[in-house]
């Protein structure tokens, strides 16, 4: 198996452990854009895996790969001694398609063990998942929550006001994070918040309410003035509809108080806090100060909004660079291995003077009846 073959395996394993996660959770939350993202997905596999399969049996294909081997066969043999650095170079070569190979198997299996987990999980088999998902927490590798994919289930049955199904995905989470994080981290005071958004979009406040207080109060114990900002705005929101109005001022206060230390006073996460401050002000009749906040919460969105546009701008350019590089990739390849591409041309000359000065071959003929006829040079004589 040489390196484009072990390249189109793992972009093959790829696009179906990607399927894998993104089929359930369409069927899970069937919102147009996620209907959009798997069309395209399996529009671009299909796409993908004809041209493949066109390109292993077509003339352009054959005569692709053909021009490849016999440009470094013929440079081998006539350019660098038998006895030289060239048996190094091979051994190091094939150490890098095997090492290529062996790192292509663990991470396809570390795929498999996050994606049985999902499926499990996704199935009903939670205890299983969860088992899976404690043992082998694969999405820590990279940087994220362990059991990041179980995450994006979850959301999605939120998403769709599945509350029966979102519920056992949020334990089991629950259960992963106690298991990998301990009970006191910063990862469950985060879930204890969740599980308070949960419940009021469920409608059921008191819940919410215990999972609110819960959160923020394991968040001073364990994080101290950190705290969770996030979880006392949500409480105060809460507390601000249930009427509990004085409860609510303490705990916008101490929600800007924690999110001005961890983000700064300008950040969009205190201006989240300010407006939903100001709401409160209002109601209680404190107006001059809660038309203050807003304006205050305003200035931080709008200073926002104009970094936004000028990120986007950037993003924009690097696209025209990377549509740039696209074309002159597909340009450069063209001029090399196209039907009178530099390199099909040299490729065609070193067969035929090979075949010349060592005799005729089965292999190289072939080889060189296949590039003339892709060259469509098949009557000339060489």
């Amino acid at each position: 198996m040489n390196s484009d073959q072990i390249l189109t395996l793992a972009l093959f394993l790829l696009a179906l452990t990607s399927l894998g996660y993104l089929i359930p959770i369409t069927l899970a939350h069937p919102s147009p854009q996620l209907v959009l993202a798997l069309s395209v997905e399996l529009l671009w596999f299909a796409a993908w895996l004809t041209f493949k399969i066109y390109r292993l049996t077509s003339v352009s294909g054959k005569a692709h790969k053909a021009v490849i081997e016999t440009l470094v066969e013929t440079a081998v043999e006539t350019a660098v001694p038998q006895n030289s650095l060239f048996s190094g170079f091979m051994k190091t070569r094939s150490i890098f398609r095997n090492s290529l190979k062996f790192a292509l198997a663990a991470v396809w299996s570390l795929m498999l063990l996050d994606l049985s987990g999902f499926l499990l999980a996704y199935f009903g088999f939670n205890q299983l998942s969860s088992k899976i998902y404690t043992t082998a927490p694969v999405s820590t590798l990279f940087g994220l929550n362990a059991g990041f994919s179980l995450e994006v289930l979850g959301g999605a049955y939120v998403e769709s006001k599945n509350w029966p199904a979102a519920l056992p995905i949020f334990n089991e989470i629950e259960s992963i994070r106690m298991a990998h994080y301990g009970p006191t981290s910063e990862k469950i005071v985060a879930l204890g918040v969740d599980y308070g958004d949960l419940y009021v979009k469920m409608n059921d406040l008191d819940k919410a309410e215990a999972s609110y207080k819960n959160a923020v109060k394991l968040g001073d114990q364990t994080l101290g003035e950190r705290g969770t900002g996030r979880g006392y705005t949500r409480l105060a929101n809460l507390l601000t509809s249930r009427g509990k109005l004085q409860e609510a001022t303490l705990n916008y206060e101490k929600a800007l108080h924690m999110r001005e230390e961890q983000f700064g006073k300008d950040s969009a996460k205190v201006a989240e806090t300010l407006f939903a401050y100001s709401v409160l002000l209002d109601r209680i009749g404190d107006h001059s100060k809660a038309r203050a906040v807003q304006e205050r919460a305003d200035k931080i969105y709008n200073r926002l909004k104009s970094g936004a546009k000028t990120q986007l701008t950037g993003k924009g350019e690097f696209s025209y660079a990377a549509l740039y590089g696209l074309g002159g990739s597909l340009l450069l390849g063209w001029l090399l291995f196209g039907r009178r591409g530099f390199l099909t041309g040299m490729a065609i000359n070193m067969l035929q003077n090979k075949l010349n000065r060592l005799g005729e071959n089965a292999r190289d003929r072939n080889t060189l009846e296949l590039l003339k006829k892709y060259a469509g040079k098949e009557k000339k004589n060489y």
